[in-house]
């Protein structure tokens, strides 16, 4: 599970049992299929070791997803399409409408699909029966859509929803580096940041988050991702309590391992369960952080 190196966390609001049980037995189902040869897309769930869909650990479910897109670039599309354009116009006599270069450019673009690359992304996600989260590895809104409509797939009545806490990330986050208010033990400043004014952004790299050159940028603009620091990880918060840019030390993984056990399996159920308890124990210093989680409104509070 060393592949997790972002993470969106999604609370469950329906129970963890349940979904695990649905998640055992329904992956296989859905399935990833290779694209065919003029299919542009493929996904679906993926094995995480030899056939086996699902990795159980301590309180967490293991499971993948992959996506297959064939990609085609617009440019060689172009190449192709105009040659036909232009024959079309000198044999009809006349320009082409705009309806009929673009069906000549579908036309184009299905003929070449057999011949254009693929590019392919596989996707680990757990399931944390102890939090009660949903924890997908990518803050990609294309992807992440995917594997969220593909686990409604596997489990009927699925429902989840993004962390929202009590005071705003980004508020909390600027006053760490303004302020200097960060005055918690588990965490210390890093040495990146975006900023943004609501008109443009700037992103420092390596640079002293205590600088006063820093301090007073942050007296007109608001801090939309912030790298902290732990003994044996850093990573990126950003303003919708993503993680992003986790490095966790190699030397506290293997400190989990056992070498008498150095077969494949073993080694993904130490990553997997070093970084489920590393991205618990950022997730839940956050919420203290930022004040808690706000509570699940009922239908009606959230129409008045």
């Amino acid at each position: 599970m060393a592949s997790i190196k972002e993470a969106t966390i999604y609370r469950l609001k329906v129970h963890s049992d349940m979904v695990v049980e649905k998640i055992m037995g329904g992956l296989q189902q859905y399935a990833f299929q290779p694209c065919g040869k003029t299919q542009e897309l493929s996904h679906g769930f993926t094995p995480v070791v030899d056939d086996s869909f699902v990795l159980m650990g301590d309180h967490l479910v293991l499971f993948r997803y992959k996506i297959e897109e064939k990609i085609l670039p617009k440019a060689v599309i172009e190449h192709h399409a105009q040659r036909r354009i232009v024959e079309a116009e000198e044999k009809n006599g006349k320009p082409l409408s705009r309806q009929e270069k673009d069906q000549i450019k579908d036309a184009v673009r299905f003929e070449l699909l057999p011949q254009a690359f693929s590019l392919y992304k596989t996707i680990d996600a757990y399931i944390d029966t102890q939090n009660g989260w949903l924890v997908v590895g990518s803050c990609n809104t294309t992807a992440l859509d995917y594997v969220l409509g593909a686990v409604r797939q596997v489990v009927s009545g699925f429902s989840s929803e993004l962390m929202v806490t009590k005071q705003e990330p980004s508020l909390i986050m600027t006053a760490w580096i303004y302020q200097e208010a960060l005055d918690f033990s588990e965490f210390e400043l890093g040495d990146c940041f975006k900023i943004s004014n609501g008109e443009g952004s700037i992103t420092c790299r390596k640079e002293d988050l205590r600088d006063q050159e820093i301090v007073d940028l942050c007296g007109t603009r608001q801090v939309k991702q912030l790298t902290l620091e732990s003994v044996h990880y850093t990573f990126d918060v950003t303003e919708n309590m993503q993680v992003k840019r986790l490095k966790i030390d190699d030397a506290y993984t293997d400190s989990f391992i056992n070498n008498e056990e150095e077969d494949k399996l073993h080694y993904l159920r130490v990553n997997a369960f070093v970084t489920q308890q590393t991205i618990s124990e950022i997730i839940n210093t956050l919420i203290k952080a930022f004040g808690g989680l706000v509570e699940e409104r009922l239908p009606e509070e959230q129409a008045a």
